[in-house]
């Protein structure tokens, strides 16, 4: 995935990915899980 962006909704953060051939995913955020010194998010597809 070649770029991504933050949007937030009423119902949480949505995160959209794009392709590099410009498709875009869209992926809600679930949770975000502390992994040593990083921060691993969880997300699920939004429809």
């Amino acid at each position: 995935m070649s770029d991504k962006e933050n949007d937030v909704q009423d119902d949480g953060v949505v995160v959209v990915m794009t392709d590099d051939e410009g498709n875009e995913y869209y992926y809600e955020e679930e949770m975000i899980i502390p992994v040593g010194e990083e921060k691993v998010c969880a997300a699920g597809r939004h429809p």
